[in-house]
C-alpha cells in the first residue's frame, strides 16, 4: 500500500531584480509587474556627502539576486 501526501501549492518564487539606483516610481512599477507586493520608505538624503537624486532608491530588501516568493514584500528605501 502506497500513501501519497500533497504539501499544497508550490508558491512561485522569483529573483529580486537589481532596483538600487533607479528611480522609486520605474522601481515600483518593475516590482508591480512581477506581482510582488511592496513598502517604499523615507531615506536619507544624501550618504557621505554623495548628492542622490530625490526619490531614488538608495536600498533594498531583500538584497539583488536573493529569492522572493509570489506573496513576498520588497522593501524599497528611497531618497528625499
Amino acid at each position: 500500500m502506497g500513501l501519497l501526501v500533497s504539501l499544497g501549492k508550490k508558491t512561485r518564487t522569483f529573483v529580486t531584480p537589481k532596483l538600487i539606483g533607479r528611480r522609486a516610481d520605474d522601481a515600483v512599477r518593475t516590482v508591480d509587474r512581477l506581482g510582488l507586493q511592496h513598502r517604499v520608505i523615507s531615506g536619507p538624503s544624501g550618504t557621505g556627502g554623495a548628492a542622490l537624486a530625490e526619490r531614488t532608491v538608495v536600498n533594498q530588501r531583500p538584497l539583488p539576486g536573493y529569492p522572493v516568493s509570489a506573496d513576498g514584500m520588497v522593501e524599497l528605501v528611497v531618497s528625499r
